[in-house]
């Protein structure tokens, strides 16, 4: 099944692509899949309207009814997000067989990225992106994400890697794909939840004109692979590294004992968070996406 065949553009979303007009594209399993409705359904707006009142368009990647939806209506953000608890998590390669069934599904950083670049978006905002589990000790988990990263052209906004991922590992696996990632207003790899980590970015800008630039000058000398930037939460909601890193053990020794693996490890560690911080997480959560989608808007802009 080739993937082109089932994807839907947005009337807006392909006018937009078509006069040049800035077109930034969403994810949605962190929305639909990671947060409950009617929040959820709130936050998908909120981005929607981030990138509209920066004068782009914005083209949030789902499936409905077997087909991907690149740019979807109100009316399907409401329909996924008052049926979150059914629809299903769609990485890359639960695709074909999500199409097939004609099911309903939120996307992944790996599904969403690669179609958006299928479609010639050019930059994609996310709040994390996966990448070499922590659980990697006890058995093999690594994110479909980084082999995305290493394949396809595109800006990749973020506040760095999901909770669960072990940061130094997955900055070496980048590494060796030659993704570089940069760091917006910051010389530390932010880690999710909090601001900053004891890793550093490969190169710090201050800029979203130099952003856009590095990513142009890439395309020129034909590399392959993404350009990922990292953008810290603000102060204000970052929360304190060490002691979402004593949860995350904490829960994980949970899962060991509980029997635990794959898919479910991930939401039953953000169960985790969010109760052991009193739901303090679910807020920097929402804060870190509008972050990151005004901030892919900015970026966006300079690209044109």
């Amino acid at each position: 099944m080739k993937e082109k065949a089932i994807i839907e553009i947005s009337e807006e979303v392909q006018k937009a692509l078509s006069s040049g007009t800035p077109v930034v594209a969403l994810e949605s399993v962190g929305t639909f899949k990671g947060i409950e409705y009617p929040q959820n359904v709130e936050i998908a707006q909120a981005l929607e309207n981030i990138v509209r009142r920066g004068d782009a368009v914005p083209a949030t990647i789902a499936m409905i009814g077997g087909k991907i939806k690149v740019g979807i209506t109100n009316e399907e953000i409401e329909y996924l997000g008052s049926n979150s608890v059914n629809i299903a998590r769609v990485s890359r390669k639960d695709m074909p067989i999500i199409a097939a069934i004609g099911g309903d599904g939120a996307m992944s950083v790996s599904a969403a990225l690669s179609v958006a670049c299928a479609c010639g978006i050019k930059i994609f905002a996310t709040g994390g992106i996966g990448g070499v589990h922590k659980t990697q000790s006890l058995y093999l988990d690594i994110s479909q994400d980084l082999d995305v990263m290493r394949k396809y052209n595109m800006l990749v906004v973020c506040a760095g890697f999901k909770p669960i991922m072990d940061i130094g590992n997955t900055l070496e696996k980048l590494e060796t794909q030659g993704v570089p990632v940069l760091g917006y207003k910051t010389e530390r790899v932010p880690s999710f939840y909090s601001s900053s980590s004891d890793y550093e970015v490969d190169y710090r800008l201050d800029s979203t004109s130099d952003i856009a630039a590095v990513y142009k000058s890439k395309l020129s000398l034909g590399t392959e692979g993404a350009v990922i930037v990292v953008n810290p939460v603000s102060e204000e909601f970052s929360m304190e590294e060490k002691l979402i890193a004593k949860i995350i053990d904490k829960a994980l020794k949970k899962c060991e004992s509980l029997g635990i693996t794959g898919k479910k490890v991930t939401a039953f560690v953000e169960e985790q968070i969010d109760k052991e911080t009193n739901g303090h997480s679910r807020e920097t959560h929402e804060q870190l996406l509008f972050s990151n989608a005004r901030l892919a808007t900015e970026i966006a802009k300079n690209l044109v």
